[in-house]
């Protein structure tokens, strides 16, 4: 049984795919929502990093676990929606609302790239507007740490 199970309840799987499961996980002592992500192991040193960088712009994570050959992160739980559920539902963003979306994601972008995490997936749906109007960059599945000699980074999904 992972350890964690002790502290969080599942409320709802939000996605389980090939780059592992994200639940939405009820505290059971501090009596609040969290998101839970599980991932390869492989990830870990990424979501290590992730964690130590203090940023508005990204979800906080508060806790990582390693157990039973799997990687587990305990993060901040956005109450807001995804900027694809705006362009969908809402015919769009206006002009002034667009470039604050675009300057708070540049913002992210550059704290993530100082260092050296590449995100790779940014798109709509990967890019949260909380109720604060905060925008927070989600969903780093398949993002990457620079490597400094490397010719190439990336592989072909």
């Amino acid at each position: 049984m992972n350890p964690l199970e002790f502290l969080y309840e599942t409320v709802d799987i939000l996605k389980d795919g090939k780059n592992g499961k994200v639940s939405l996980v009820y505290d059971k002592v501090g009596k609040q929502f969290f998101v839970m992500k599980e991932r390869d192991l492989k990830t870990a040193a990424l979501y290590e990093r992730l964690q130590n960088i203090k940023s508005p712009y990204l979800p906080e994570i508060y806790r990582t676990l390693e157990f039973d050959g799997k990687f587990f992160i305990v993060e901040e739980f956005i109450k807001g929606r995804t900027l694809q559920d705006f362009l969908t539902y809402n015919n769009g963003l206006d002009e002034e609302k667009s470039a604050e979306v675009l300057k708070q994601l540049c913002n992210c972008l550059k704290i993530l790239h100082a260092q050296k995490i590449i995100h790779r997936d940014i798109k709509p749906s990967n890019v949260m507007v909380a109720e604060n109007n905060l925008v927070k960059l989600i969903d780093f599945s398949i993002s990457r740490i620079e490597k400094d000699n490397a010719e190439s980074d990336t592989d072909f999904l």
